[in-house]
């Protein structure tokens, strides 16, 4: 198969950001649809920066094809409560097929603090 997967999260929305942000990781799949079983890889406590901008997960290597899916959470801060991605989000799930897929594929989220989405 060839490759690696990672992600990308960036929060917005937040209000006096604290230092102490962390973001969480989890890739789920193959073909967890619901996101309901206990993922193939974590990326736990990566350091958020106050200032904000795009963190990046670990490197995933994937073995067995189908379709994966990330989510991120954004553990908060001393003046920020947490806030997590959604299962199947827009660029959220690489599909891994049995051809060599490159060298990397990044999947990005966004996500905004105080927002149900």
């Amino acid at each position: 198969m060839g490759g690696s997967l990672t992600d990308q999260a960036t929060v917005t929305g937040r209000v006096n950001p604290l230092p102490g942000g962390t973001i969480d990781f989890r890739l789920y799949g193959p073909n967890d649809a619901t996101c309901a079983g206990t993922p193939v890889f974590v990326s736990l406590a990566v350091d958020y920066p106050q200032a904000g901008g795009p963190v990046s997960s670990t490197a995933f290597t994937p073995t067995t094809t189908g379709t994966y899916r990330w989510i991120a959470t954004y553990n908060g801060d001393a003046n920020n409560a947490a806030v997590a991605g959604l299962c199947d989000a827009t660029n959220e799930t690489p599909i891994v097929s049995g051809v060599a897929f490159g060298t990397d594929m990044v999947h990005s989220s966004l996500m905004r603090w105080g927002s149900s989405e």
